[in-house]
């Protein structure tokens, strides 16, 4: 597949638009899909189980990990509060990848206002669904929360997001904004230096199967923490410990795992050089 088909797809998903470009692409889009970026998007809907109807919308069509009372939550937050996003392992389980299990939610919004009426909106959607509220944490700029329903447990974060966006407008999928897959790799990475999680490795190595690269995410993760730098990451990353088998969704293995950890070491270790050194 010619890697111009590739960006060509990928560009159009990022900015939201609901058709892919025809041709080469130079970030315009056209009302028709070419070949190429027909044969891209396929693909990539047989790996993520998502497909493109015929107006080029995005829908699911396999089963994504989310439970029952995860969908019932986030459908309702998405129809009570508008201004929240989904980002996380939860887009990941539910719209992106679909390869692992996750007992949060993660919204954010991108004012303090809005940090307060979805507040108020998680409790009206919770007494909709006949669900019990608790808060465990409230500031002016992050809530936690625990919704219960006959016996099934969620964690509920809104979270207020001041960093720098790749993407301002986030998509709507199935009826919810979601943060695309280029934010949530960002994302992961200032999370591998802030809480040293197996989660968010296993997480960047499904993204990286899908074509993006941890190298193209460098400069807008260190824009959104100023200590998650490649030096910093591959230090850390150097000493990361591979779980075992029995912890990772399939097709991943600990050896396959490890492997790419120490060659993504030596990327971040490249991307670190001055320009000068890189030889």
């Amino acid at each position: 597949m010619p890697t111009s088909a590739i960006a060509c797809w990928r560009c159009c998903c990022a900015r939201q638009t609901i058709e892919r470009c025809g041709g080469s692409c130079a970030r315009k889009t056209s009302p028709t899909r070419c070949r190429d970026c027909n044969a891209v998007w396929a693909s990539d809907a047989r790996r993520s189980g998502t497909s493109s109807s015929s107006n080029g919308a995005v829908t699911a069509t396999s089963p994504d990990k989310l439970t029952s009372l995860q969908r019932a939550v986030l459908h309702a937050m998405a129809r009570a509060e508008p201004r929240v996003y989904l980002s996380g392992g939860a887009a990941l389980a539910g719209f992106h990848l679909r390869h692992r299990t996750t007992v949060d939610l993660d919204f954010f919004v991108r004012d303090v206002q809005a940090v307060v009426d979805a507040r108020a909106a998680l409790g009206t959607v919770a007494a909709d669904l006949q669900a019990t509220l608790t808060v465990r944490q409230q500031t002016p700029t992050f809530i936690r929360a625990v919704v219960e329903r006959a016996g099934e447990g969620l964690v509920v974060d809104i979270v207020h997001e001041d960093v720098p966006q790749l993407h301002e407008d986030k998509p709507t999928i199935d009826g919810v904004r979601v943060d695309p897959l280029d934010e949530i790799l960002v994302n992961k990475l200032t999370a591998l230096v802030g809480r040293q999680e197996e989660r968010d490795l296993i997480d960047v190595w499904f993204i990286e199967q899908t074509g993006l690269r941890v190298e193209d995410a460098l400069a807008a993760a260190e824009r959104k923490d100023g200590g998650c730098t490649p030096a910093t990451l591959a230090w850390l990353l150097s000493s990361f410990p591979v779980p075992a088998d029995q912890r990772l969704p399939p097709p991943l293995t600990r050896d396959r795992l490890g492997a790419w950890r120490d060659e993504l070491v030596l990327r971040l270790t490249r991307a670190a050089r001055p320009p000068d050194d890189v030889g």
